[in-house]
């Protein structure tokens, strides 16, 4: 019975120490991938928008490297992170680093008591983590590459929305066809209506010089 006992807690253990192994390297992966996600965060933003080029302002290795354990510590919840700590936890400990608080845990004689720590399945420890840039910017034919990569769907899109806007004037053509000849139309009656001003004075003062030539000797 004791072997038996024996053999099912050193399986269980085994399983439980086996997920725990698959269940820490899941985590340290999506950690490490968001902490290199979050360092390139700091890209140059008009290289991107205007040429594809993912440009870091500084392409030191030994800085990118603490830039990533940097937010790996805090994915991971390394032990002694202030960053980590609740709200409460953090008021807690203002409190107990109060000359009040130690002179009454002095008084007391509990100011030597070790508080008991939580507990960790995992306890991350971040030994070494080796950063390895892919392309240098300074060198001419990456820099041509990349942006040959980048501007061959670039010219595309630039060249749709170009055929788009033509295609939308054509569209507009016989609108504005429409609004020319309302215009021509327009004018022409303007025209029409100057020519009947000019006309009808002419008219009545030609007319007037006819009834004088026949009427007015006549009067006299």
């Amino acid at each position: 019975m004791c072997v038996v006992l024996l053999i099912t807690i050193a399986i269980s253990a085994i399983l439980v120490e086996g997920t725990r192994i698959k269940a820490a390297q899941t985590q340290i992966e999506s950690a490490l991938d968001i902490s290199a996600k979050s360092a390139l965060a700091n890209y140059n933003y008009l290289l991107k928008e205007l040429y594809g080029l993912m440009a870091l302002s500084s392409d030191d290795p030994d800085l990118l490297m603490e830039e990533i354990i940097y937010y790996l510590e805090r994915n991971l919840m390394v032990e002694g992170i202030k960053e980590h700590k609740t709200k409460a936890e953090s008021t807690l400990d203002t409190i107990n680093e109060s000359e009040t608080v130690k002179n009454i845990k002095k008084f007391l004689g509990v100011d030597k008591k070790k508080e008991e720590k939580s507990l960790d399945l995992y306890d991350y420890k971040i030994e070494n983590v080796k950063v390895q840039p892919i392309y240098n910017l300074s060198e001419p034919e990456v820099l041509r590459a990349q942006m040959l990569e980048y501007m061959k769907y670039r010219g595309l899109k630039e060249l749709s929305e170009g055929l788009m806007d033509k295609f939308l004037v054509l569209k507009d053509f016989k609108n504005q066809v429409d609004i020319l000849n309302g215009k021509l139309e327009v004018a022409k009656t303007f025209t029409e209506i100057k020519e009947n001003n000019i006309r009808i004075p002419k008219f009545f003062t030609e007319r007037y010089k006819e009834l004088y030539k026949r009427y007015g000797n006549k009067r006299t």
